[in-house]
């Protein structure tokens, strides 16, 4: 079982991704979305799998084909992209996968409630917040000082920062 704190690279990836299509509200490949995500090719393309079968995702084939939203960004909550690769989320007065301290133990948790107060607000948080909330105010600045919105396509294809020879 997976507690909040610990989250799968496959449920990172796909919570960039979601917010990467979201943002830029096109069909993006899957090569495209794995240099946003800083991710495999490969890896990223399971996650789109997955998210298709979930109904988060559609994918066109062919030329100018990839992956974009099945559904509007309001719809889809971080909660329900964290259960199709983590299951559903837990809320655990431990960071720890395996309690150190507590009922069994001699010592009382080191943490106090604090824990159960951090996992308590990440939980609301995914509950409440949608893929459109982040999309919104998503830009990233790049070296140089540019600044780019993270769901722009073009800034993945030829970004100015990555040609050889300039450094950040």
């Amino acid at each position: 079982m997976s507690t909040l704190i610990r989250m799968s690279e496959a449920t990172a990836i796909a919570l960039h991704a979601l917010v990467f299509l979201a943002s830029s509200g096109e069909t993006v490949s899957a090569t495209h979305l794995a240099a946003a995500c800083g991710a495999s090719e490969a890896h990223t393309m399971k996650v789109c799998q997955r998210l298709t079968k979930a109904g988060m995702l559609a994918a066109r084939r062919g030329p100018g084909g990839g992956f974009h939203l099945a559904r509007p960004a309001e719809d889809i909550r971080l909660c329900d992209v964290y259960s199709v690769f983590d299951g559903p989320m837990q809320k655990s007065h431990c960071m720890f996968a395996t309690p150190a301290c507590g009922q069994k133990q001699a010592i009382a948790c080191i943490f106090g409630e604090k824990m159960a107060d951090i996992q308590e607000r990440i939980v609301r948080y995914f509950e409440e917040t949608r893929l459109s909330d982040i999309a919104a105010n998503c830009h990233r600045t790049l070296p140089g000082g540019e600044t780019a919105a993270f769901g722009n396509p073009t800034d993945i294809q030829s970004p100015a920062w990555a040609k050889p020879g300039v450094r950040s």
